[in-house]
Formats: structure tokens, C-alpha cells, sequence
């Protein structure tokens, strides 16, 4: 088989890190300013694919959307190793709710070596052919689906998503990649073996440590401590795709995936040392070109990429139970369930068959039965809840309860009951995803109470509260501070949320909390012990009685604080506000730090008004009107709440 050689790698893996620190402090000066712009076009109509343009207005009887659908008007700007965030906005002003799933192109990308390297992806868990992917990765042959309901929208941007992100990636080290096309063997003039490849699509990056990898003749022989051929069986068990990666006979470098008798399908290629080499003198040569364009004001190259939009009215039969068992089964089932009468359970509604149901019910009422949950997801279920009320008659027991699911709940009113949704996702490596829409919550206990998985996963366990209304006798909603229940993402937008003890409890690290056009309260308004808090044009107040604070080795002490951080967990804390924000306390502080000999806590305050001083937590030249409690903004800044 000819191929062209290259110079032997020497097996030595501080020359490995020597180059690899020289060759990132060329792109981070030189690469940071390459400008990628996605560019969006449209085909005939919806009815067969789009490609939208930014403040498209359309309607399309095909799959029943009327609505519309725009996108960031900015080109991207990328470097290697940097990945980021693709904004989209996709309204449906429709009575149908719809799927949309979302492709990307790569085939009018006619510099080939960027195809090879840049990635479009969202970070959800998924399963596909049996298998748990932890990255689902968009290109022209695999796409994402997002659900919308009637009457409302898909958010995905850098400052808010009602939904999960759609990314981009340029990888840094380009170490092989997953292809879709053709490899097949010919002969050249010379009557030697030549292999030719038809590359259409490229999929999904192969990537590993490329410090601590080891070449031999110039070709991957271990790889994240392992045999080649171990981590590819081990990264086959996770790829999503049905077939294992097997070694193509005579073909260095190629391994099957999926492919059929003329060969043709989803191929894996791992590139050789000298690949890999110079494919980053490639990377830092582009950005030697960019920088010397942007020095001499010529125009700096683009990278033309298509997004596309696929859509479809949510099809299917509208499933009516005629009982309890029926009921049951149907959930499980998949598809749309739709009541047309109230039901009163004798025992738990489980939904653990990873299928996706739509329960409409109608207006109608689903009561629980006299002791234990209503309803419980597990096992990657995805279940929309929409249109009536869901009531438990045991107030001691959850009203749902979720592990490693996603619950989407839009236009229903729960009440009774413990904890309104608890969600557990310590025991899994899928990460739950709990949507509310205009939604009302009563509970005993907290109306949200959620523990992520740690470190199990990238991503985080996810919560959105949008135009809703919270109301609980204990905390409206509550975190977890147990390192194995990090990493919770929670969205507080348009709500209001109440709380005899707290609006907002978030004790632990990796978590982040944001509020935004919302008011909160609660004896203490928000309580924070760990990870983040963003505020922005929102109204927080504490209205209990005054009360010294101290360091609790679980909860936190009653201050009647605005809000409250407790530094006794020794958790990095942060907290932000912004815009026209209020904190107030009826009888203590607005805003408090208690942190004795320690230092974990990080405030910052840039607008708003507050009950009490806090001009400690004000960047230079800011100040506090102690007459008006007002923020007064230096001259040369400008405090704003758009963040769209």
C-alpha cells in the first residue's frame, strides 16, 4: 500500500508537551481574532428543509408552524481548542406544539482541513442504538430535536436557554474523526495500491491525551493508557452507533463503523503523527494570516457554514385512558395521551421506559392516591405535562419524583404534597432537564428541590422556571450542598417564588442560580452557602425577624437577610446584581457576607436599590445614596438589563 512517509516520532513525552506549550502560546496570540461566520440561506419553503435567516416571519401549513425564527446576526469568532455558543430564537405562534430538529452543514466549507476540525454538538445525554452518548453531535446526518409548545418559544443564547445549548468546537489537536462516505482500494499507473476516500460529511471527533499517547512507526499504538484497539472498543461502547469499530483490512489508519459491502457508511480514521503535526502548523499558520490581515485592514477569511432547521407538527394518535391501568400504560406507551375525564390513583403513575409522552390533560385533574408520590420518571423517560392541574393528597410524600429524566410542565397547577418536584440524578449518569411554563406550585415542602450527579457528567442537572408562581411552607426552591449532588443549573425568569424559610436555598459548589424579572421571598430571602447567584432586574426581600447569623453544619440560620451568604461550608461563592434590581430586609440587612477568618465570598452589586448599605460590595467609583438606597452608576459606565 503506498503511503507517503514521514520522519519517525521519537517515543518521548516531554517532547510531546514541549511542543505542545510552544504551539498553544502561538495560537493564543495569534488565532484569538479568526472570524467564522455561519451563514443561513433558505430553500424553497418549510416543507422541505430551511435555513433561516435572522427575523425570518413565515408560515408553513407543511407541518402546521406559524411563527418565527431568528438566529445571532454575528459572525462567530474562533480559535482552536475554544468552543461556544450558537444563538437561536424559534417562536411558535401555532395551537399544534412542534419538533424541531436542527442539522449542520459543512459541505460548502471548501477549505477541507477546517471540515476535519470544527464540531457542532449539544451537551445532553442521549441513547441511541442501546448506547448512553454524553455529547450529542449535529451534522448533516445526525440531528437534535427541540419540542415546542403552542404558544411559546425555543431560548438558546449565551445569556438565558429554555433549553439545552447548541455549541460549537474547533478541536485543538486534530487526532482522527469519524467520517461519513466511502473508502475504497484502486490501483495508480504504477499498478501499486492506492486508497481512495469520499469523504461527504465529517461527524464527530476522535480525540484522547495526545501527552501521554504513545506512536510507533509513526502510528497511534496506545492511547489514554490504553491499546489502540482498547480505546476504540471502549469509545465504540458510547458513540451512539449500533456496530463495533473494527480494524479495514489493508487500510492504515481506517476502521469500520457502519459501513456496507462497497464500502461505504460511517468510517473512524486516526491520524498518524505527522498528520497531527501538521495539522497544527496548519492551525497556527491561519492564525499567523489573520493576524497579518487584521495588522494591514484587509479582510480576514470566513469559514461559510449551513445550519438547518427541519420541522414537523408533533404527529400522532391522541391516546384517551378509560382508567387508571390504561392510564398507566399508555404514559409508558410514548406518543400523546390526551384525558377526558379526572382521575383519582389508587397507587404511583411510574414512567421508566426512556419513551417521550405528551399528557394533555384537557383541563381535567390527575389526584394521587391517599399515601405515597403521584408520579415517578426514571430511566432517561421524557414526559410533558400540560393544560389541568395535578393534585396529591399526601402531604408527608413528592408530588413527582425524577431521576435522570426530563419533565416538562407547561400551563398546570399542582398542589399538596411534600417536595412539588424532587429531583435526584446522584445515581446516574444521565442528567435531568425540568422545564416549568406557566405554572402554579402550593407545597409543604420545597416546590423545587433538586441534587445533581457530581462529577459524573459534564453538563449539569437542569432546571427552568419561566412565568410561573411558587408558593411553599418551607423553601421555594432548595439545593443540596453534598459534593456527589453538585452541578445544578437553575433558571428563575418572569416567576414568582415564596418560601417560609427562603425563596432560594443553594448550598453547593458547581451550581448556579439565576434570577432574572422575578421577586422573591421568603423569612430570608435567598440563602447562599455555595456556587453562584445571579440577579438581574428583580426583587428580593427578607421579611423575618432579625436574627444573628452563625456557621450550621446543615440549613442556615434565619437572619431575615435580603441575601444571605454563610460561608461555613469553605465553598467558593459568588454573587452578582445588576440592572433595576431591589434587596430589601424588613428588619435586617440587605445584603450579608458571614464569613469569620475566612474568604470564599465574592459580591459584586453594579445597580439597583437596597434597604441597607452596601457599599462594600460596589466596584470602584460606584456608590450608595443611602437617601434613596439607590446605586449611583459612574458617569463613564452604563448599567443595562438587556441581555438579549
Amino acid at each position: 500500500m503506498k503511503r507517503q512517509e514521514s520522519p519517525q516520532k521519537p517515543n518521548n513525552v516531554l517532547k510531546v508537551v514541549r511542543k505542545k506549550i510552544v504551539i498553544q502560546a502561538i495560537i493564543a496570540v495569534q488565532t484569538v481574532i479568526i472570524t467564522v461566520a455561519l451563514v443561513f440561506g433558505m430553500s424553497a419553503a418549510w416543507y422541505t428543509n430551511v435555513v433561516e435567516t435572522s427575523g425570518l416571519q413565515f408560515e408553513a401549513a407543511a407541518w402546521g408552524f406559524t411563527g418565527e425564527v431568528s438566529v445571532g446576526e454575528e459572525p462567530i469568532q474562533m480559535s482552536p481548542g475554544q468552543s461556544g455558543i450558537i444563538g437561536l430564537n424559534v417562536v411558535n405562534t401555532g395551537e399544534e406544539m412542534v419538533d424541531v430538529a436542527v442539522y449542520a452543514s459543512k459541505e460548502q466549507m471548501t477549505e477541507l482541513p477546517m471540515r476535519q476540525r470544527l464540531f457542532f454538538y449539544v451537551d445532553a445525554v442521549d441513547t441511541r442504538n442501546g448506547e448512553t452518548v454524553e455529547r450529542v453531535y449535529i451534522n448533516s446526518k445526525e440531528g437534535y430535536t427541540y419540542s415546542i409548545l403552542s404558544h411559546d418559544r425555543l431560548v438558546l443564547t449565551e445569556q438565558r436557554s429554555n433549553d439545552v445549548q447548541l455549541k460549537w468546537q474547533w478541536v485543538y489537536d486534530m487526532l482522527g474523526y469519524y467520517f461519513l462516505g466511502s473508502v475504497t482500494e484502486t490501483t495508480d499507473a504504477e499498478n501499486q495500491k492506492v486508497l481512495v476516500t469520499d469523504v461527504q460529511d465529517y461527524l464527530r471527533p476522535v480525540e484522547y491525551d495526545l501527552d501521554s499517547a504513545v506512536f510507533e512507526e509513526d502510528v497511534l499504538s496506545q492511547a489514554n493508557g490504553m491499546a489502540t484497539m482498547d480505546f476504540l472498543a471502549d469509545l465504540s461502547e458510547k458513540d451512539g452507533y449500533a456496530k463495533p469499530i473494527t480494524p479495514a483490512e489493508g487500510m492504515p489508519g481506517y476502521y469500520q463503523v457502519d459501513v456496507d459491502e462497497n464500502g461505504y457508511g460511517v468510517w473512524v480514521y486516526l491520524c498518524n503523527w505527522n498528520e497531527i503535526q501538521q495539522a497544527t502548523a496548519y492551525d497556527s499558520q491561519l492564525g499567523k494570516d489573520a493576524a497579518d490581515a487584521l495588522v494591514a485592514g484587509t479582510d480576514r477569511q470566513r469559514f461559510l457554514t449551513r445550519l438547518t432547521l427541519v420541522g414537523q407538527k408533533v404527529a400522532g394518535e391522541q391516546r384517551v385512558p378509560a382508567d387508571e391501568t390504561e392510564l398507566s400504560a399508555l404514559i409508558n406507551g410514548g406518543g400523546t395521551v390526551r384525558l377526558e375525564q379526572n382521575f383519582e390513583l389508587t397507587q404511583m403513575l411510574t414512567v421508566n421506559s426512556g419513551e417521550k409522552t405528551v399528557v394533555d390533560l384537557n383541563g381535567y385533574t390527575i389526584t394521587g392516591p391517599a399515601t405515597g408520590t403521584l408520579m415517578t420518571l426514571t430511566g432517561d423517560s421524557d414526559v410533558i405535562l400540560m393544560n389541568g392541574k395535578i393534585q396529591s393528597q399526601d402531604k408527608s410524600k413528592d408530588i413527582i419524583s425524577v431521576s435522570n429524566s426530563s419533565l416538562t410542565i407547561s400551563d398546570v397547577e399542582i398542589a399538596g404534597g411534600n417536595e412539588g418536584i424532587d429531583i435526584s440524578d446522584q445515581n446516574g449518569s444521565v442528567d435531568s432537564c425540568i422545564r416549568l411554563f406557566r405554572s402554579t406550585f402550593d407545597t409543604e415542602g420545597s416546590a423545587v428541590y433538586v441534587r445533581g450527579n457530581g462529577t459524573r457528567t459534564e453538563a449539569k442537572t437542569q432546571v427552568i422556571i419561566e412565568d410561573c408562581t411558587l408558593k411553599s411552607n418551607y423553601i421555594g426552591v432548595a439545593t443540596n450542598g453534598t459534593t456527589s449532588y453538585w452541578g445544578v443549573d437553575i433558571q428563575i425568569r418572569q416567576s414568582q417564588l415564596s418560601g417560609q424559610y427562603a425563596a432560594v436555598y443553594q448550598p453547593q459548589g458547581n451550581g448556579t442560580v439565576q434570577v432574572t424579572d422575578s421577586t422573591l421571598t421568603g423569612y430570608t430571602g435567598v440563602v447562599i452557602k455555595g456556587g453562584e447567584l445571579h440577579v438581574l432586574d428583580s426583587t428580593i426581600t427578607g421579611t423575618g425577624a432579625a436574627q444573628n447569623p452563625q456557621y450550621n453544619k446543615s440549613g442556615f440560620t434565619d437572619t431575615g437577610d435580603g441575601i444571605y451568604l454563610e460561608g461555613g461550608y469553605n465553598t467558593e461563592m459568588v454573587v452578582t446584581v445588576a440592572g433595576n434590581s431591589t434587596v430589601n430586609s424588613e428588619h435586617n440587612q440587605a445584603v450579608r457576607v458571614y464569613e469569620e477568618g475566612t474568604h470564599f465570598a465574592t459580591v459584586v452589586i453594579t445597580g439597583g436599590k437596597f434597604s441597607s448599605d452596601v457599599t462594600e460590595f460596589l466596584p470602584l467609583g460606584y456608590t450608595y445614596d443611602a437617601g434613596t438606597g439607590a446605586i449611583i452608576v459612574p458617569t463613564t459606565q452604563e448599567e443595562t438589563g438587556n441581555e438579549e
